[in-house]
């Protein structure tokens, strides 16, 4: 099956071109013919830099509030959350793009070109660009090295190569030295939010020639009469960590190009690919291709959104969603933000940031379920520095111990709330990204990942043992003030979200509570704490059924205003959480089911990622199928098929989310196989009948268990589990229950039937 992405036309725009990146650096790839532009990105160039934003004020003001909410006073407890709750200032900083190199092919036009080819192998993962002029071929391949930290294109041609190279940029303070054979942009970045500019840049570009003439000017390089021409490109900042800017930039280019340069370019090609492939091909699935899998991308994506029958184009997707992710999250990179490592905009949507009250949750969901593990490393560190962060958070503005983060956070590691009350005013951001972790140590059983990890858990609990408090309506110990994510729930004004212990609050905090007690277990640590946290997720209210058949959002029987709104976080219990299942809690799974309906798919990219996994999870072959269809339509996905937030204003336009993209990945996985931490795996469980026949291998389950299947006419034909390690699995398909028992390394081969 094809892995490739393709086009017979250069990219117009930013969401046409098509992306590389090596997890720090990330490049889109325009294919020009006169001009070609290669956007450019480093993922710790950001503005400002570092800031305390605690409000040392809103400690007076918070018990306050927790009275405002409990009488009913909700309007009046929104407004003095705005006055004195958020952080100073509540707002934070953006990621920014470095820059433009450009390859100007001088003497050449737009007339006489054929045989255009544009295309990204996600295989290999190697951009690649032909095409003829006047019958003269012209080849240019890029790559983005993850073991030599740079950039590296190729040129090569029929005919002598005449053209220039020089780099550009969006940001004020930057300027242009050229020398030798080098072009060098450099600058500093810029305040925002009253923050002031402490990063510097450096993009080097070095340029080697064969056979032909390289000449330095002005402001570029000038190149005649070259047969190959292989340009490296490497960027670093200062950035070393959120309170460290030491770092020499010009110092760490330099010595990427001369590592980069002791390699030929076809060296530095297939290193990068082995790199590539070392994650990428543990994966492979086939479903059937039709006429349409054999046309541009673009073209068949046209044709895919008015009917056409193209199962390949989704299994292409989802490897595409695998290929995002390896390239924008490594080990030493930063975090996966809202656009992975790819942004053209010095004032992008959101900020680009780092939006921890689903987004950067969902950029991970297929880390372990699509076996590239390795992946969660930058999302460990994000997390550890946010527990020093939001241990001054939840000192200043909480008196509490332990640690807390809020609904969004940047490379500066922010943690206070921000924006508004409907949006910032809600502590449960770090408690997310832990479970991410934890389904992280679940898919491998690290032990000493899990030590890594339980200090954070256990640091976390401490805030909410020292911040719950017992609601006099209703006796539970609920989160106040708090919010359920960007939702109003409309009682007392419009735009009113504040209350007291929404139900995702709750779903949450029974995890936290539940796993940092199996782990401190496992571990012998913490009696204390181990009994204290059981006592209290006893406490917490339990997920209830409102009046209309679905999962209550809050803990009063409220209808959201909206009734279609994007977020469905009360459904957190569902997915990725397994507190909601349809054999263990049928009723409320039927009420997860109505939430759904209710709610309805499609409103963005990866609201649709979101409902896609969700229905698997219910084992709704059908409607997990209609959302995952509903992703690739051409209101939530772009040329290039980057996933799309469709936009909230006129001023808004192409609003890319990488989000979409990674959950619609997890959302694939979760249709072909589940399992959860008690050894259940369930094979085919949503199963489309747009899907007769397939095979998929690598994808994995909890446990270090690792499946392939093998299905025609819509029925399993053959299964193997393989086990990293020695363990025992509950299979089940189609009403038939097997229960197998692995050594470590063992495959087990099981029929239709799950007889071994």
């Amino acid at each position: 099956m094809s892995k490739r992405l393709w086009y017979t036309s250069p990219a117009l725009a930013w969401l046409e071109a098509l992306p590389v990146g090596n997890g720090k650096l990330g490049a889109m790839i325009y294919g020009g013919l006169r001009k070609e532009r290669i956007q450019l990105n480093e993922d710790t160039f950001w503005s400002g830099g570092s800031y305390d934003a605690d409000n040392e004020n809103s400690l007076k003001y918070r018990s306050e509030v927790q009275n405002m909410v409990f009488s009913g006073r909700l309007k009046e407890a929104d407004q003095m959350s705005r006055r004195h709750l958020l952080g100073t200032p509540d707002r934070q900083c953006s990621y920014q793009p470095l820059g433009d190199l450009w390859i100007e092919m001088n003497g050449s036009s737009e007339f006489g070109i054929s045989d255009y080819h544009r295309d990204l192998d996600i295989d290999t993962a190697e951009a690649t660009v032909r095409y003829k002029t006047y019958g003269m071929q012209h080849n240019r391949r890029i790559i983005c090295s993850p073991t030599r930290s740079v950039l590296a294109i190729q040129l090569t041609a029929d005919e002598p190569i005449d053209c220039s190279i020089y780099a550009s940029s969006p940001q004020p303070q930057s300027n242009i030295r050229v020398w030798d054979s080098t072009v060098c942009l450099s600058g500093t970045n810029g305040p925002e939010n009253g923050i002031e500019g402490r990063l510097r840049f450096e993009v080097r570009l070095n340029v080697q020639v064969e056979g032909g003439v390289l000449q330095p000017c002005k402001d570029h390089l000038r190149i005649r009469g070259a047969t190959q021409v292989v340009i490296l490109c490497a960027a670093a900042t200062n950035y070393q960590s959120y309170n460290q800017l030491a770092g020499d930039p010009r110092q760490l280019t330099s010595s990427w190009i001369d590592d980069a340069l002791r390699l030929s370019f076809d060296q530095l090609a297939a290193e990068a690919t082995t790199a590539h492939q070392n994650l990428f091909r543990r994966v492979h699935v086939e479903l059937p291709e039709t006429s349409n899998s054999m046309l541009p991308t673009n073209v068949r994506l046209d044709k895919f959104r008015t009917g056409a029958d193209d199962p390949a184009l989704l299994a292409l997707n989802f490897q595409y969603g695998r290929y995002l992710l390896i390239c924008s999250s490594r080990p030493g990179s930063q975090a996966a933000n809202l656009q992975g490592v790819w942004n053209d905009s010095i004032d992008p949507p959101w900020g680009s940031k780092f939006t921890i009250n689903i987004n950067t949750e969902m950029n991970y969901w297929s880390s372990g379920p699509a076996n590239m593990s390795e992946v969660i490393e930058p999302l460990l560190r994000l997390v550890k520095d946010l527990a020093l962060t939001g241990k001054e958070t939840a000192r200043v503005m909480y008196n509490a111990r332990g640690w807390v983060a809020h609904h969004n956070t940047d490379l500066w590691r922010a943690t206070a709330p921000i924006n508004l009350p409907r949006y910032g005013l809600w502590p449960m951001g770090g408690v997310w990204l832990l479970q991410n972790l934890w389904d992280h140590y679940e898919f491998t059983l690290d032990p000493s990942f899990l030590e890594e990890l339980y200090p954070l858990m256990a640091d976390a609990c401490l805030f909410f043992i020292d911040t719950l408090v017992k609601d006099p309506n209703t006796g539970f110990l609920v989160t106040c003030p708090s919010m359920s994510p960007e939702n109003v729930h409309g009682v007392d004004g419009d735009d009113v979200a504040i209350c007291a212990g929404p139900t995702m609050d709750m779903q949450l905090l029974r995890d936290l509570f539940t796993r940092t007690s199996k782990a401190a277990s496992m571990l012998g640590r913490d009696e204390s704490l181990r009994k204290t946290v059981v006592t209290l997720c006893g406490q917490l209210r339990p997920t209830e059924i409102g009046s209309d058949g679905s999962i209550k959002e809050w803990q009063d029987d409220w209808s959201a205003p909206e009734t279609h709104h994007r977020h469905i976080s009360h459904l957190y219990g569902l997915y990725p959480s397994f507190q909601i299942s349809v054999d263990k809690t049928p009723e409320l799974a039927r009420a997860a089911a109505r939430t759904l309906e209710i709610r309805k798919v499609g409103g963005t990219g990866w609201s649709t990622a979101w409902h896609i996994n969700c229905w698997a999870r219910l084992h709704d072959a059908e409607k997990a199928y209609e959302a995952l269809e509903r992703i690739l339509q051409s209101d939530l996905s772009y040329p290039n098929l980057f996933s799309a937030h469709p936009p909230l204003s006129k001023e808004m336009t192409g609003v890319f989310q990488i989000d979409g993209n990674l959950g619609s990945c997890a959302g694939f996985a979760e249709m072909l196989v589940q399992g959860n931490s008690e050894g259940d795996v369930w094979l085919l469980p949503a199963l489309p009948k747009q899907w007769p026949r397939g095979r998929c291998s690598g994808l994995c389950v909890r446990g270090g268990v690792t499946v392939s299947l093998m299905w025609g006419e819509g029925r399993l034909i053959s299964a193997q589990i393989a086990a990293a390690r020695e363990t025992g699995c509950t299979v089940h398909y189609a009403g038939l229950t097997q229960f197998i028992g692995l050594r470590e390394g063992q495959v087990v081969e099981l029929d239709s039937n799950l007889h071994v």
